[in-house]
């Protein structure tokens, strides 16, 4: 049986928007699981709610879905996945701030941890990324 707080009103209404394809209420759950705010704290949960997100096109969630990438939390560690993720999230309007920032240095520590060809396959894979 699910936690109360799992099966209220709210967490039940952004569910509904997720399943959907809504990708703002995909984020937000995915926060949700990772704050562990109104369900319980759960990174891989966090991750799939990111990834759904992610894949769609939605930046915040690539972004999210890099850095848990680049941690190993709720998802395995993969640099290359990260990389790409975090270069997808660069893509759009973030130039100047404090998220880009944060967000290209974080890109730039995986870099340095690839290989060449680790590297090349990042930026072929995020070159080739389409939403689905």
């Amino acid at each position: 049986m699910a936690p109360a707080a799992e099966t209220s009103p709210m967490i039940q209404t952004l569910r509904s928007l997720a399943d959907h394809g809504d990708m703002a209420a995909q984020v937000r759950i995915g926060r949700l699981y990772e704050a562990g705010e109104g369900v319980g704290r759960d990174m891989v949960e966090a991750a799939r709610w990111y990834r759904m997100a992610a894949e769609q096109g939605n930046r915040p969630a690539q972004a999210a879905l890099g850095r848990l990438h680049a941690q190993g939390t709720g998802v395995a560690v993969d640099p290359v996945r990260a990389h790409v993720w975090l270069s997808l999230a660069l893509s759009g309007p973030t130039a100047g701030t404090d998220d880009h920032d944060r967000l290209a240095a974080l890109r730039a520590e995986v870099a340095a941890s690839l290989a060449p060809d680790q590297l090349a396959e990042a930026e072929r894979l995020a070159r080739a990324w389409k939403p689905r």
